[in-house]
């Protein structure tokens, strides 16, 4: 009886120090981010991919990786087979590092100017559905779709154009450059793209000591909205959007 008595005794004070213990901090062992969100800005010409990160229990996020995967394939179900494995690669490495993991990717404009984009509309729908079917089969995750107007105005702030563009880039995206080079410190170098030496969109250049000449690059707009999705995933209840098709 006195052992007995001796071992509960051990448990009750075992019991007693953990009170007060922060059970968070037991899942930042096992997950080192409370959300992990992939964001996808899709396109035959050019897919962004972005990861974004939000810590345990406060508002603090990171970019974690972000690129984007132009089309170098003959055709666009090449195109779509290829994304899907490098998405799949990305999501491998990343899924494990958060408590909560999404995928969010821009929803598929039926209209442009009032005009109904069929043809945009059905190989758009490929595209997602082709993304889609894979995070559902191999990491039983659903892709959700978030309109463009309503990541711009919780993320950027506006929707609108800026005057203010450099050149070689669109008014339209200078602003999401802008707001994910400043407000969330994404280097010009993870945005940067290389332009040939015929273009005349260039925005800056840059000389090499291994070059004869400079070699001319802009900004990737693609990569800049992909991180834009991916930081709404992390930072807004996103449970309420639409699942992709």
């Amino acid at each position: 009886m006195g052992k007995r008595a001796d071992s509960l005794k051990n448990k009750k004070a075992a019991g007693n120090a953990t009170e007060g213990f922060n059970q968070s901090l037991f899942h930042d062992v096992q997950y080192p981010y409370e959300r992990i969100c992939f964001g996808i800005d899709q396109s035959y010409t050019s897919t962004g991919i972005a990861v974004a990160a939000k810590h345990h229990n406060k508002n603090d996020y990171d970019i974690l990786i972000c690129f984007s995967f132009p089309n170098t394939f003959g055709t666009k179900v090449e195109y779509r087979l290829n994304l899907c494995k490098q998405l799949n690669a990305i999501v491998k490495k990343y899924i494990s590092l958060g408590k909560q993991s999404y995928a969010l990717c821009e929803v598929v404009r039926v209209y442009s100017g009032g005009v109904q984009l069929m043809q945009n509309h059905v190989a758009w729908g490929a595209l997602i559905g082709c993304m889609a079917d894979m995070l559902y089969d191999k990491h039983d995750m659903a892709l959700r779709v978030v309109d463009t107007r309503k990541w711009k105005a919780a993320i950027v702030g506006t929707c609108k154009p800026s005057d203010s563009a450099p050149r070689g880039v669109d008014k339209n995206k200078w602003p999401t450059i802008q707001c994910m080079m400043h407000k969330y410190d994404i280097s010009r170098n993870w945005l940067k793209k290389k332009m040939s030496d015929k273009s005349r969109s260039w925005t800056w250049e840059e000389s090499y000591p291994n070059f004869d000449k400079n070699i001319k690059y802009t900004y990737d707009d693609n990569i800049a909205d992909a991180c834009a999705i991916a930081l709404y995933g992390v930072m807004y209840k996103i449970n309420e959007l639409q699942f992709a098709p």
